[in-house]
């Protein structure tokens, strides 16, 4: 077993962890996030007027896409064309 998280796992059930979609691996973080989508779709409180916190940006949903991709875990250390690790020609 592996512990991941509040979760065990038999360690042959991993590779399916890893490519199933948020709402049948977390269910409640999926909802949170759903939730958290929906008040930023309804826009500004009547009463707040427009936010202006600057940690409450809402990214474009092509942003959201990069984020998302397998580039976002790419480690880049060291100059274009001369990095530490290999992997990296489409990040520079």
């Amino acid at each position: 077993m592996i512990n991941f998280g509040r979760r065990q796992f038999k360690f042959g059930s991993i590779p399916s962890l890893l490519t199933s979609p948020l709402k049948s691996t977390d269910p409640l973080l999926y909802s949170l996030i759903t939730s958290e989508q929906k008040r930023i779709k309804s826009g500004p409180d009547i009463n707040l007027g427009i936010n202006l916190i600057a940690s409450e940006n809402y990214p474009s949903f092509s942003v959201l896409q990069t984020m998302g991709s397998c580039l976002q875990s790419k480690y880049s250390e060291g100059y274009p064309g001369q990095r530490y690790y290999k992997g990296t020609e489409w990040v520079d």
